[in-house]
């Protein structure tokens, strides 16, 4: 499967889910845990009405993008790296492998904002990012994140680094 665009944009909005406990347990036990099973835990009818509005049009595409990990395109992809830093810096890290050595590094900065729970200091981490990036700076974000991907860089499958 060659990857499109759509398929990056998909990723990148699962990357606003967390690996939930049960299943971070499963990758920390074997460095690996399957899109399938992501998406069957967040699928789960009470797990569905709890997680996402169904009028929302992001939450309707990352219900999608869970479909295609559940049945369709992405069912044989497995996330191999994951590193959260939500109540740090807000740095999220997947690196997703499509096929074998290869990966896609799906990431997010911080959490979309949640009309119902304004949360001052993740605005004030955001905001004071979003300065740091304007006046050039590397914000702690952007170094979490080159770190992440310098560290999925040097990891092997069957003795191949990925690509």
């Amino acid at each position: 499967m060659s990857i499109r665009d759509i398929d990056l944009a998909n990723l990148s909005n699962l990357s606003y889910l967390d690996i939930p406990p049960k299943l971070e347990w499963k990758f920390k036990k074997s460095g690996e845990i399957s899109m399938k099973d992501f998406a069957d835990h967040y699928l789960r009818p009470d797990i569905m009405k709890d997680e996402f509005d169904l009028s929302n049009i992001q939450d309707q595409a990352k219900i999608a993008a869970l479909k295609e990990c559940q049945t369709g395109a992405y069912k044989d992809f497995k996330i191999v790296d994951y590193q959260n830093n939500n109540g740090g810096d807000g740095f999220v890290g997947f690196a997703i492998e499509t096929t074998p050595g290869n990966v896609i590094i799906s990431s997010r900065g911080s959490e979309a904002p949640d009309l119902e729970k304004p949360d001052l200091d993740t605005k004030m981490e955001d905001w004071t990012d979003n300065l740091k990036t304007t006046i050039m700076q590397e914000t702690n974000q952007q170094k979490e994140a080159k770190e992440f991907i310098n560290r999925v860089g040097l990891m092997e499958r069957d003795g191949e680094k990925y690509k």
